[in-house]
């Protein structure tokens, strides 16, 4: 049982139960025979954050830019990248070791929510579907093994797209069939 408050108007509430829903598209419904503004609009807030928390592809367009910015911030065929300022500088400095730790949190972050998300065999049959997509484009023509750097910036692609979709995966089950994941740590 719940006890609404008044703030600037006299008091019309009362004591009132609650019944709490929660429906399949993850909107929660607060359900009362008659309630004060208060509680109106907290319903309203409660809808309006579901509607936020809905993905969408841009969700996941997102999420693949961050994952390919941190893939080519630590290397990339051009040569602008931390592995060639590291390599290329004759003394490391303070520069290099902030930027350093920074591209290795978000190497940590990025490969704990994949492998939370994914698992191990899902990691791997992501590896595996990607690598058949690209021999696939190669069998076609699209894709030559001649050029190293045009390979290269496919690969580089590839594990931005695995850990996108490892970012992603808990929204992409719920919509394929309707179940939460739920972390048991």
């Amino acid at each position: 049982m719940l006890q609404a408050g008044c703030r600037s108007q006299p008091c019309m509430s009362r004591q009132a139960t609650f019944v709490l829903t929660i429906k399949p598209q993850t909107q929660l419904e607060l359900r009362q025979g008659s309630y004060t503004r208060e509680f109106a609009m907290a319903e309203s807030i409660t809808k309006d954050k579901s509607v936020a928390r809905e993905f969408t592809a841009l969700s996941f367009l997102w999420r693949f830019a961050a994952s390919l910015l941190l893939v080519l911030a630590t290397y990339n065929p051009s040569g602008y990248s931390f592995f060639h300022w590291v390599s290329n500088s004759a003394n490391l400095g303070a520069q290099q070791f902030v930027v350093g730790v920074v591209i290795l949190i978000g190497w940590v972050i990025l490969l704990a929510a994949t492998k939370r998300s994914l698992d191990t065999l899902g990691m791997v049959l992501g590896v595996a579907l990607l690598a058949g997509l690209v021999w696939l484009l190669i069998e076609f023509g699209v894709l030559s093994l001649e050029s190293v750097s045009t390979f290269t910036w496919v690969v580089l692609v590839c594990i931005a797209a695995l850990l996108a979709v490892g970012l992603c995966w808990s929204h992409i089950w719920r919509r394929l069939t309707g179940q939460f994941e739920v972390d048991d740590d």
